[in-house]
Order: C-alpha cells, then structure tokens, then sequence
C-alpha cells in the first residue's frame, strides 16, 4: 500500500511539475516579444551583468536609450554602467528599476542618471508593461505591479502574461520562436544604436534650432502627479542609500520647452540636485550638440549626438561623482569581450567616414569574418578613375574594375576574398562618352545631362529589358543566412535588390549599393551606396568635420555643395538665432541707448545687412550721448537727426553704404538687390516700410524700425523697433 502511494505522490508530482513547465513555457511564448528601442536586450542583458558591478544607471525613455552609450563610458573613462531607459517609461517604472539596480548592485552603485522628460505625462498601459513585465519576480516586481494595477486580472497578467495575451497565438510569427534561442547583446549595455540623421531627409530651415536660453518669464509646466510622486520616491531613495541623483535633460527641439524645464529647474533647486539640460548654454555648447548632425529626428539622438552626450557625461562623473576606473580590473575582465562587440557592432561609424569606395571595400575586406555584398543600380562607372579601377583590381574585382558604362553588377566577398563577381552589359546601351564626353564636374550638370540621356533612351530600351534583365544571384552566407543579390543597370531593369532572410538591405541608390554582413554576429552592420555615376567619392557621413575641414582649407562657402552647404547654413540660422536671443535678453530699454546696444552687437558681421527707417519723429529717442554713440557707429546722419525727419539707412557687413535724411520730413526711399526701404517723417504721414523678398517687416513704430538680414541664409534673423512701443520682433 506504501509502495502504491510512494507511486501515485510520485505521478503528482512529476504531473504537477511537467503542468508547471508547460504552463511556464506557454506563458513565456504569449508574452510579447519587445526588440524595439533595444527592449529586450536591456532588460535581460542588465540580469546577465555580475553582482556589485554597475557603478552607474541611466534611466528614462526612448530619448535616453539613444542618448546615453555606456560602453563608451568604459572604453574612455573606465566607469561601468548600465543604461536601463525603456520606450516612454514612466516614472513608477524608472523608481522601481532603480530599486532593482540597486539590489543587484548595493555595493556599486554611486550615481543614477534621470532624464526627466516623462514628468509630463502618463504614457498609455502599454508602456508600463514594456518596462516591468521583463523585470524578474522579485519584492520589486511585486510592488511596482501592485502600483500600477487596480484589478486582480491585471495583477495577474503581469505575472503570467497569458492572462492577457491568451489569444496572441494568432499573432505568433518566427521572432517569438527565435527569442527562445536568442543570444542577448549585452556589448551596448542598454543603448540602441542608431546613424540616421535628419539632414539626410529634411531641408536645413526645416530642421529644428534649440532655444539655447531659457525665458526665465515664460512659466512653469503643470507636471503629473504620479510622476511628481515616483520622482519624489526616487530622491528620498538616494538620500537614503547615499547615491548621487542627476537630473538631466536630453537634447531635441522637437520634445522639450521652457515652461518645462523652469518646472524641473524649481524641483531641483528645491531638493539641490544637479539639472543638466542639453538643450540650453552652457551644456548645449559644453556638449558640443548639433541638431542637424546629432539627432535623427529632432527627438532622439543618433549615435554622433550620443556619443558626445556620453564623452559630457563621462568627464562629469569623473570629476565630480568620484567615478571608478575599472580598466584593468580583475573583476571587470567581461567587459573587454563585450568592448570588442560593440566594436564591430559600431563598425558603420568608421566606415561611413571613408570617402572612396575602394578604400572602403578594403577596409572591410582587411577584418575579420565579415561579408560584402555589393550591386550596381543605373550607372557606377561614370565617374570612376583608372586608380580607383586599378585598386579594384588589387582587390581582386577584376570585373568591377573592367565594368561598362550602365553595366549591371554583382559580387560576394567573404573575409577579404571574392567569392562570387558578375557583370552583364547591354550592347545598346549608351556608352557614357558620347552626350556626356563634355560634361565638367558640376554634379548637378552630369545628374541632369544623364537622366535626359536616360529618358531620351527609354523607347528604345524597352525591348532590351526584355531580352536582357537584372543579375540575380542567390547564396548562403557562413552563418547559414540566406541571401538574394539583384543589379539591373539603367537599361536592364534599373534596380539594386539585397535581401538577407526576408529584409532588404539594399540603399537601392544610382552606383555602388554596398551591405556589409558581420558573419560573427549574424546582423548586417552597413548599408552604403557611392554613387560613383556622379562623382568618384562620396561625402563623408562625419559632416561637421568634413565641414571644418573644407572651412579651414578656405573653402569660399558660397562654393560648398550638397549637406556641406546645407549643414553650412543650418549652422548659420543657430548662430543667428543665440545672437539674436541672447541680444534679446541683454536689452534692458528701446530707446537712443537701446538702438546703440542692439547695431554694436550686430552690425559688424560681414554677412548681415541692417536695414533702418524712421517713422515719423524719431529724435525723441536720443540725448547727446546717445548721438555721439550713434555718430561713432557712422551712422552720423541718425546721429544728427532732428524732429519730424524723415530717415533711412542701410548697413551691409559693418559698413554704413547708404544714410538719407531728410529735414522736411518727406518720402525718401532706397532699393537694393533683395530690399525696398522708405521713410516719412511727421509732414508726410509718419510711415515706414521695409520690404525683403516682398515681404513687409517694418513694425511701423514711432521711432527706429530695423530688420536684420543674413546675406548668406537669405533670411531676415530679427526685426524691431526702437520707440513708442515695447520692442517686438522676431527670432528665427
């Protein structure tokens, strides 16, 4: 009887365990696989991390997890860190993770980095489970659940997700499958890596300028309660386990106000913490941010702003937060293996420096276990030189090195050897010598000769495509991955296809179309193209640096061309825009002193015209200083000027070209390339205009009115008026 019960406990319990497996990997399965914004791999790789390791922690949402990469921090300051951000995290989830930090890692941990953009709003259920239903189970899991939920089931889903997600087999696909298996990337240690940048898709005057000075005048935001609460949580944790918390701010025009950060400055001024807000002086130019290099979409920072954000940050810890250097420790030996992934995982940034295609393929092909994968769309051929042909060669591609104008083009190189390599010429086809042979370089001439070229042949290629296709070539990459190439020149097809599993990779651009595959990790780590049709190199994606480059060498800028003239003028419009608002709240009055302050600080720049007019009588304004500061600025006849007068003036890169004055008061006027400017004094109706490009920008006040405009931007940087009225303008 003992041996049948001993048997039946033993069936219960091997029944019960195999129930709870099954109910384990069930509900593992219909959990929702998160990968975006870097999600999983934050998570799951923070627990992989060895205990009393993590010496710092940021936390925040999206913004934070592109704006912070901690392996930099190592690599150059030796402080080991752990960015713990998740997609649009609330504040709850921010106190509960830093709690969790500090369990694992009470011995460590010294500082805590906040960005505080959440503390303006209550993100929608989703984002909550983002960030706690990956968290393990543990006392803070529990709370932070109990915190956020108001009914049982909701409890429960977090704890088993197939209470939620019971119907989401209809949504299983292979990622949920693969997650299984999925060898988590601790080597970014919370970051997502990202190399968009908004001028590659938006017009520079589209492109956002931060405010660089807050207007102190401007109120406070009404931030939410239960962020106010959990951020107050969060100060009294590290009051009380003696950890340093840093608020801070990421960069981004599109995300962020005064009336915000006056509400966050107030907080920290009340508790005396540290506000470091990146999108006002002086850590805006401390950090060395620029909006059209350094974010990918005004919000979020690409790898180039988070980079430096980091390099602030890792100077910051270091000399006031007591920082660690860990290099060279023991103990911290895992973080040189994760050092070298994040290498080859950043790879793209040191190759999309390289300005020739060939130097760039053997840059490649010199490293280890990588895969090239290169097609040719339209043309690739137009622009080469016989040393790029030459070095093509060299590197063993002797069919690209030999290609024709408008050929198609494939090839496979693995670990520094060609292994596949095509080409397929259409007889017909134009040979790039005849239409063009007379071309100079101007980029835009050959662009627009050539597609002429293209539309002229389009009839008569018709038939040729149907004879003669793209280049297709399909192959299996060391990983086991499997590939499809596809090149069609202009006259077979005009495509460039490189599908790896079911994605495409391919930038599908007019010449060399590269993907570059890390046969290590199983990713792809670039995407380029060398529109070697055009133009034999290509412009350097470090665009501030190719930019100073070309300045130092003494580049006239009106000869800059594509994103060097655009990033060029951006930078133009922000140094506008911080003189004229930094002008703006130094100017205490709109008088004959004002008007003296406001010329002196701006009429010496080379590339500003300032364009006066008086309207009715403006020599109410001055008293004998103000003439003679006036007077000393050349403007002699404004200095003189007397009741009822009428007045112009035009000042254009500090000098005074033109100054009219008439003593009755009548209409005067003066026209130049872009502006018309004319003024009445008191005898014929006190009226002033200031037209530019068409546009009126006189305020028509009693007084000096003025407009300021950059020469080189072709925009009007500010207008005002010196008089009656209080000063109003505008600030591009």
């Amino acid at each position: 009887m003992k041996i049948l019960k001993a048997i039946h406990a033993g069936r219960v319990c091997i029944f019960s365990l195999i129930s709870v497996l099954l109910f384990g990997g069930v509900n593992l399965l219909f959990q929702p696989v998160w990968l975006e914004w870097n999600n999983y791999d934050t998570i799951h790789g923070f627990y992989e991390q060895p205990e009393n390791t993590i010496e710092t922690v940021f936390l925040g949402a999206s913004i934070a997890i592109n704006g912070f990469t901690p392996m930099e921090l190592y690599e150059d300051y030796g402080i080991c860190a752990w960015n713990l951000a998740t997609e649009q995290q609330p504040m709850l989830a921010s106190y509960y993770w830093l709690a969790e930090a500090y369990q694992y890692h009470s011995d460590t941990l010294k500082t805590v980095v906040l960005d505080v953009s959440m503390l303006r709003s209550i993100p929608d259920e989703a984002y909550y489970q983002k960030a706690l239903m990956e968290m393990r189970f543990s006392g803070n899991k529990l709370e932070a659940i109990k915190a956020c939920t108001d009914t049982l089931d909701d409890f429960l889903a977090y704890l088993f997700p197939i209470v939620s997600y019971h119907t989401r087999w209809k949504e299983l696909n292979a990622t949920d499958f693969e997650i299984l298996d999925y060898d988590v990337d601790t080597s970014v240690r919370g970051y997502n890596f990202a190399t968009e940048q908004v001028i590659d898709y938006t017009a520079y005057q589209e492109i956002g300028i931060p405010d660089y000075l807050p207007d102190e005048e401007a109120g406070k935001q009404l931030l939410k309660k239960e962020a106010l609460l959990y951020l107050k949580k969060m100060i009294e944790f590290c009051q009380e386990q003696g950890l340093e918390l840093i608020l801070t701010k990421t960069p981004g025009s599109a995300n962020w106000t005064d009336i915000a950060h006056n509400a966050v400055q107030e907080i920290a001024d009340d508790y005396e913490l540290a506000f470091i807000d990146f999108n006002y002086s002086p850590y805006l130019e401390e950090s060395g941010y620029v909006e059209a290099t350094d974010s990918r979409d005004e919000a979020h920072m690409n790898y180039y702003g988070a980079a430096k954000l980091t390099d602030w940050f890792g100077q910051y810890l270091t000399e006031n937060c007591d920082a660690t250097d860990v290099r060279g420790m023991e103990e911290y030996s895992f973080l040189e293996e994760d050092l070298a992934d994040y290498h080859r995982r950043i790879l793209s940034i040191e190759l999309n420096a390289i300005e020739d295609p060939c130097e760039y393929i053997q840059t490649v092909s010199s490293l280890e276990d990588y895969t090239i994968l290169i097609s040719v769309m339209d043309d690739g051929t137009y622009s080469l030189t016989e040393e790029q042909r030459d070095a093509f060669a060299q590197l063993g591609l002797e069919k690209l090195s030999e290609l024709q104008y408008r050929d198609s083009y494939l090839a496979v190189v693995e670990n520094g050897q060609v292994v596949y390599e095509a080409s397929a010429h259409d007889p017909d086809a134009q040979t790039g010598t005849s239409d063009t042979a007379g071309l100079n370089n101007d980029l835009e001439i050959v662009e627009s000769a050539l597609e002429e070229e293209l539309l002229e042949n389009a009839l008569e290629s018709e038939k040729t495509q149907e004879e003669e296709g793209p280049l297709e070539y399909s192959g299996q990459l060391p990983d086991g991955a499997f590939y499809t190439l596809v090149s069609g020149g202009a006259t077979m097809g005009d495509t460039s296809s490189c599908v790896i599993g079911e994605t495409e990779y391919s930038p599908e651009h007019r010449g060399l179309n590269i993907v570059v595959y890390d046969n290590q990790n199983s990713r792809v780590v670039d995407e380029a193209y060398f529109d070697t049709c055009a133009s034999s190199t290509r412009t350097p994606q470090d665009l501030e640096e190719a930019l100073e480059e070309a300045l130092e060498a003494g580049t006239d800028p009106m000869n800059l061309t594509g994103q060097l003239r655009s990033l060029y003028l951006y930078n133009c419009r922000a140094e506008d825009s911080y003189k004229i608002k930094s002008l703006d709240q130094q100017m205490e009055t709109y008088d004959g002193s004002g008007l003296n302050q406001y010329l002196s600080a701006l009429m010496s720049d080379e590339n500003y015209i300032i364009l006066l007019a008086a309207q009715g009588d403006a020599a109410f304004l001055f008293d004998e200083e103000n003439r003679e500061q006036i007077a000393e600025l050349g403007l002699e006849e404004l200095g003189g000027i007397q009741t009822g007068e009428s007045y112009i003036g035009v000042i254009d890169g500090g000098e005074v070209v033109t100054e009219r004055i008439d003593s009755q008061g009548a209409v005067i006027q003066e026209e130049g390339l872009s502006y018309k400017v004319s003024s009445s004094g008191t005898n014929s109706g006190g009226v002033s205009s200031i037209e530019i490009d068409d546009a009126e920008y006189s305020l028509r006040i009693r007084g000096i009115n003025l407009a300021v405009y950059n020469k080189n931007t072709g925009e009007v940087i500010d207008f005002a008026a010196f008089g009656d009225d209080a000063h109003a303008g505008f600030v591009n």
